[in-house]
C-alpha cells in the first residue's frame, strides 16, 4: 500500500538522533536509465588503472609474500535486475536520479502489522544464477532473521538465508588464472537502507533500496592472492550480467564485496580472519585485499602472536590505500538467526529448473541438452558461435586465430549491453551478428545460414566497428541496422558493387546518421518496406555500381599507365608485385566502378603487348 504523506520519526542509535525522512508517493517517475547515461562499449577491455606501485601480477606478488600463505574468500551482494522489491510491491528506483524515499511501502518502512509478500520473479533469477555457477539448487530453502540493531534496517533484522541457502557447491573458473574457486552457497536476500551523513549529529536514510532483492554468493576460501581475488570478482560480474541476473553495475552500488583475509606460515593453522565491507569495484577488491595482508604481515612480523591479529570488521580508504578497522567482527551467535515465522519455505523441482533452463536457450543464454551438458551466459554465447562459424571448441585450429579474436572482441562488446530487467532479452552485439546473418531461429537452436558468417564478422568488426570508433560513436547508440549492413554485403558479395564502394556506401551512411539524421532515419524505415527506399536505391543514386563496360576498363587501364609510367617499367622488368599500384590508380580513377580483379587483367595483357611491341 502507497500512501501520499510524510512520516518523521526520530529515533536514538548510539547515543545520537537519527532522523527518518520518509517520503512515501504514489508518483512513479519515469527518467531515462542509468544505462543510457554510461556507455558500456568495450571493443578492447580497458587496462585497470592501478597505481604504478600496485601493478603487479600474482607471481610478483607471491614472491613478496613467499614467506606466508595468504587465504581469500569472498561474500558477493549482487542486486537481482528485477522491477518490484523482493518482499513488498513497491518499484525498484531504476536509476540514480529517482528521489530519496519515492520507492518504498509501509513495509519497506517496517510498520508494524504489514507482512511480506515473496516475489516470484526474484526466485527464477536466482535459478538462472545458481545453473550458470553449476551449484546444487536446492529442493528447499528458508528463510531466516539476521538480528542487529542499524539505522538502515527500520526492522531491526534482515531476512535472508542462513540455515537453508537457495544452492549449494557451485565454482568459477578463473581464466587468466587457471584456477577453480567453489562456491560454497548462495542464498537470496534484502538489501538495506542507505545512509548519508549531514553533519556531526544527524544522519539519513534513503529507503528506496531497502528491501531490494540481493543474491549473495558466498565462495570458500580459494583464493591466494589479491589479483586472483579481482579476476574472481570479475569473472563472476560477467557471468550474473551475461545471463541477465545482475547488471553487475559496481560504481553504482548493484554489485558489492565483502573480502575475508587471513595469512599463515607453512605448518601453521589458519590465521584469524578479517573482513574488508563494502568494496565497489575490482580495483578496490585488488587494492584493499594486499593493505590488509601487507598489514597484518606487519603485525605478525612485530608481534608473533595469534593474538596480533584481532577479528574484525574493516573499510577501505582508498584515497590512502589503507584499511580502516570499524567494529570487532560479530559471531553468527551475535545475529541471533531465527526462522522467519512469515515466509514460507521455498520448494524448487524439476520442472520449475527446466523452464527456467528451457527460457535461457530460447534467449542465447544457454545452450546443449541433458546428454551432452548445458553451457550458461558466456560460455552458451561463445559456443553458439563457434559451431556458426564452424570453429574447433577448443578454438585451436590452423587459420581460425584472426576469427577467434574477431569472436573475442564481438563478445567483449556483446557484454557491454544493458540488462533487461526481469529476465527480459536485450538486443547486442551478438544478436546484431546473427540478424546480419539473417538464418539464426529464434530459439537459436537452427543456426543455418544465409550469408557466409565470416564475412558478415569482418565487415562487423573490421569495417562497422571501426568506422564507429573513428566517428566516436558507441555502438548501442548506432542506429545502423543490421538489415542494412546485410544488404551492403549482398551488394559486394553479388558483384553489384565493388568492395571499395561497399566500404565507401557504409562510411556514408555512418557519416548521415552523424550529420544528417532525418535523412538517415528515412533509409532506416524505407529499407525495411517492401515498396520503399533500399541500399538498392541508394548504390543507384550514389552511382555506385560496378562498371561492366569493357571500353570503359579499357580507358581507365591506359589512363593509369600514362600516369604511372615507372610501374609499367617495373612490371615490364619482372616486379609483377607493383601491378597492385596500378590497379590501385585504376580503382582510383573509376570511383571504385571497377572490377579490381579485371582491371588486373586487363592491365597485364596491356604491359605485355607493350613488351610484344618493344615499347
Amino acid at each position: 500500500m502507497l500512501v501520499s504523506r510524510h512520516v518523521q520519526r526520530a529515533l536514538t542509535c548510539r547515543g545520537k538522533t537519527t532522523i527518518y525522512c520518509l517520503k512515501l508517493s504514489r508518483n512513479v517517475t519515469t527518467v531515462p536509465t542509468y544505462n543510457q547515461f554510461v556507455s558500456h562499449d568495450v571493443l578492447v577491455p580497458p587496462r585497470e588503472r592501478y597505481p604504478a606501485e600496485t601493478r603487479h601480477n600474482s607471481t610478483s606478488t607471491s614472491q613478496k609474500w613467499a614467506d606466508w600463505n595468504i587465504v581469500i574468500g569472498i561474500e558477493m551482494h549482487a542486486q537481482l535486475k528485477t522491477r518490484r522489491k523482493l518482499f513488498s510491491d513497491s518499484l525498484v528506483p531504476e536509476d540514480m536520479f529517482v528521489g530519496s524515499n519515492e520507492r518504498i511501502t509501509l513495509f519497506d518502512a517496517a510498520f508494524p502489522g504489514t507482512l511480506p509478500t515473496l516475489n516470484s520473479t526474484c526466485v527464477s533469477l536466482a535459478i538462472r544464477a545458481a545453473l550458470a555457477l553449476q551449484a546444487e539448487i536446492q529442493s528447499r530453502s528458508a528463510f531466516d532473521r539476521k538480528h542487529y540493531f542499524y539505522g538502515d534496517l527500520p526492522v531491526g533484522y534482515q531476512i535472508t538465508q542462513n540455515y537453508a541457502p537457495f544452492a549449494r557447491n557451485g565454482h568459477v573458473n578463473l581464466p587468466k588464472s587457471r584456477k577453480q574457486v567453489r562456491i560454497k552457497q548462495v542464498q537470496i536476500e534484502q538489501d538495506t537502507a542507505k545512509s548519508f551523513s549531514s553533519g556531526s549529529e544527524r544522519t539519513e536514510y534513503d529507503l528506496n533500496r531497502a528491501g531490494m532483492a540481493l543474491l549473495e554468493i558466498v565462495s570458500q576460501p580459494d583464493m591466494t592472492s589479491p589479483e586472483e581475488a579481482g579476476e574472481y570478482v570479475k569473472t563472476l560480474q560477467t557471468i550474473l550480467r551475461s545471463v541477465g541476473v545482475s547488471d553487475g553495475m559496481m560504481e553504482a552500488g548493484s554489485l558489492r564485496c565483502d573480502v575475508n583475509v587471513s595469512i599463515h606460515r607453512d605448518g601453521e593453522p589458519l590465521g584469524t580472519r578479517t573482513e574488508i565491507k563494502n568494496l565497489n569495484s575490482v580495483r578496490s577488491v585488488v587494492l584493499a585485499t594486499r593493505a590488509e595482508v601487507s598489514r597484518q604481515i606487519s603485525l605478525l612480523t612485530s608481534t608473533p602472536s595469534s593474538q596480533a591479529i584481532i577479528q574484525q570488521t574493516l573499510t577501505f580508504d582508498e584515497d590512502a590505500v589503507q584499511v580502516i578497522p570499524l567494529r570487532t567482527k560479530e559471531g553468527v551467535e551475535d545475529y541471533r538467526y531465527m526462522p522467519d515465522p512469515n515466509l514460507p519455505n521455498i520448494l524448487i523441482g524439476p520442472k520449475q529448473v527446466d523452464e527456467v533452463r528451457h527460457n535461457m536457450i530460447r534467449q542465447g543464454t544457454a545452450s546443449g541438452n541433458s546428454k551432452n551438458g548445458f553451457k550458461f551466459g558466456i560460455d552458451a554465447i561463445r559456443d553458439r558461435l563457434y559451431r556458426l562459424l564452424d570453429i574447433p571448441n577448443d578454438g585451436k585450429s590452423p587459420g581460425v586465430d584472426g576469427i577467434t579474436r574477431d569472436i573475442e572482441i564481438l563478445m567483449q562488446l556483446d557484454a557491454g549491453k544493458s540488462v533487461g530487467w526481469d529476465g527480459e532479452a536485450v538486443s547486442g552485439a551478438v544478436e546484431f551478428f546473427e540478424n546480419a546473418i539473417g538464418g539464426t531461429g529464434a530459439d537459436h537452436t537452427h543456426l543455418t545460414s544465409r550469408r557466409d558468417p565470416k564475412t558478415v564478422l569482418n565487415w562487423m568488426i573490421h569495417e562497422m566497428l571501426g568506422q564507429l570508433a573513428f566517428r566516436k560513436v558507441p555502438f548501442s547508440q548506432s542506429r545502423m541496422t543490421a538489415q542494412m549492413l546485410g544488404e551492403i554485403i549482398d551488394a559486394v558479395e553479388s558483384g553489384k558493387i565493388t568492395s571499395t564502394n561497399g566500404k565507401y556506401l557504409l562510411r556514408h551512411l555512418l557519416d548521415l546518421e552523424v550529420t544528417k539524421i532525418p535523412r538517415f532515419r528515412k533509409i532506416e524505415a524505407e529499407s525495411t518496406a517492401s515498396s520503399g527506399f533500399s541500399i538498392s536505391d541508394l548504390i543507384e543514386e550514389l552511382g555506385l555500381s560496378k562498371s561492366s563496360s569493357v571500353p570503359e576498363l579499357d580507358s581507365w587501364c591506359e589512363q593509369a599507365m600514362e600516369e604511372l609510367p615507372t610501374a609499367v617499367q617495373s612490371v615490364q622488368s619482372g616486379k609483377a608485385s607493383v601491378i597492385m599500384a596500378l590497379v590501385g590508380r585504376v580503382m582510383r580513377i573509376s570511383k571504385g566502378k571497377a572490377d579490381a580483379v579485371l582491371a588486373k587483367e586487363t592491365l597485364l595483357r596491356k604491359i605485355e603487348d607493350l613488351n610484344g611491341t618493344g615499347t
